[in-house]
């Protein structure tokens, strides 16, 4: 999928149905850059880089590697030091508000069978 194409599929999703009835502009601001955490300066272009800098308000981090089986170097490299890039260039932005970070959370209890609930 081209990143126009996964930013559609995002924002087509009935969670935004609200934001998009009541305030359809809001979706128009939202631009996708392509990069790569896993890569220096997260893979952007001098242009994307110096765009995100002059323009950006609020910055959504959700690229993950989820895969429970990837080499650990590959997590690392995605998850860990992908996400201190993205901090680094968060630090950069000049009209920065907010910087939203979607993650996941895994845990296996030692049980037999696992329920859809939450274990404490």
């Amino acid at each position: 999928q081209t990143i126009e194409q996964r930013l559609r599929k995002l924002i087509d999703d009935p969670i935004y149905d609200s934001i998009r009835i009541k305030h359809p502009s809001v979706l128009k601001k939202i631009h996708p850059v392509k990069g790569d955490i896993s890569l220096p300066d997260l893979g952007l272009s001098q242009e994307d880089r110096i765009m995100l800098i002059e323009n950006v308000n609020i910055l959504f981090h959700a690229a993950a590697t989820v895969r429970f089986n990837e080499p650990l170097n590959v997590a690392v490299g995605v998850n860990t030091k992908g996400t201190a890039r993205v901090i680094q260039l968060c630090k950069e932005l000049k009209h920065a508000i907010s910087v939203v970070y979607v993650s996941t959370a895994y845990s296996n209890p030692n049980l037999p069978e696992i329920e859809e609930k939450v274990y404490t």
